[in-house]
């Protein structure tokens, strides 16, 4: 089963941004492929593990994603957090589902503060909206669903 909570609280459907696919980049003013979905959070809001894993990278930088936490889940699947402000954990600690992991931010090439999510299995990239329909009403995860395919613009 792959990860299914949200790595974010009080989130609701307008503060969903783009998911996989072909998205327009603001900062390239292009067309390009988006891996993971977009939170559209407040800079410093808490990013939380999606499930218990352990942390395979933390890392800081300040271009592309930005400071990224690279967790590895059970069963091939991996989630990563990217353009955080702050990094709460370490590479090789264990973490369970809920445990704050850093807070969102504008590091790296990005357009706005959100968190930029992303889970893979055997490193290919799924889409994240179809992972929260654990956490949130029928009718939140349609609208959220919705959002996420129809948003044109990612934030980074």
């Amino acid at each position: 089963i792959p990860p299914m909570s949200l790595p974010v609280t009080d989130i609701s459907y307008p503060q969903i941004g783009a998911t996989v696919g072909s998205r327009l980049n603001p900062i390239l003013n292009a067309e390009i492929r988006h891996n993971g979905l977009d939170f559209i959070v407040p800079r410093g809001s808490a990013v939380y593990a999606s499930a218990d894993g352990t942390v395979e990278r933390a890392m800081a930088a300040r271009k592309g994603d930005g400071n990224t936490v690279v967790l590895a889940h059970r069963g091939g699947y991996r989630t990563r957090y990217c353009h955080l402000s702050e990094i709460k954990v370490k590479e090789g600690q264990k973490v369970h589902k809920g445990q704050l992991i850093g807070t969102s931010g504008m590091s790296g090439d990005v357009f706005a503060p959100h968190l930029h999510y992303e889970v893979l299995l055997d490193g290919r990239p799924l889409n994240p909206a179809n992972c929260l329909f654990a956490s949130v009403s029928p009718e939140e995860y349609s609208n959220m669903l919705y959002m996420s395919i129809y948003t044109k613009e990612s934030m980074d």
